[in-house]
């Protein structure tokens, strides 16, 4: 259950689904960031020290 109610069925879209689906406006954009951080070259490999 989430600690703040979002107007939306916890059950159908439980964790980040029901806040992206909360704010689509929002959502959108951070799945954009996360497709390309995820799907960039060396995207698992660990960042040496800076």
């Amino acid at each position: 259950m989430a600690h703040i109610d979002l107007g939306v069925d916890e059950k159908r879209f439980p964790g980040i689904i029901g806040l992206m689906q909360y704010r689509p406006e929002t959502a959108k954009p951070l799945s954009d960031l996360a497709e390309v951080l995820l799907r960039a070259p060396n995207s698992s490999r660990p960042v040496s020290g800076s």
